[in-house]
């Protein structure tokens, strides 16, 4: 892409140190270790041992069948529900007016 480049090339260079790549962990430019290891320790582990994933395949290219699950009183799915409940409330204070 003609459009990307090398960005922080001299990061760290200040205290005598390389912190050259990484990652962003924003639109603001910065780089915070802790964002990025809780992320790669999440996918690292959910590959361990969730290794049933074994196609990597673009969502374009799908051509299986899509298995559908529901949540109601006959299959009960709390875990997912009150999880998702929580996600939903945490990001609505993101987007609420100030």
């Amino acid at each position: 892409m003609t459009w990307r480049r090398n960005s922080g090339p001299s990061d760290g260079s200040v205290m005598k140190v390389d912190l050259v790549g990484g990652y962003y962990d924003a639109g603001d430019n910065m780089k915070f270790g802790f964002p990025m290891a809780f992320t790669t320790t999440m996918l690292s582990w959910s590959v361990l041992e969730f290794g049933d994933h074994a196609c990597w395949e673009r969502p374009e290219d799908m051509d299986t069948q899509r298995t559908v699950i529901k949540i109601d009183k006959n299959s009960p799915g709390t875990d997912d529900a009150a999880e998702t409940a929580a996600a939903l409330a945490s990001a609505s204070l993101v987007f609420r007016k100030q």
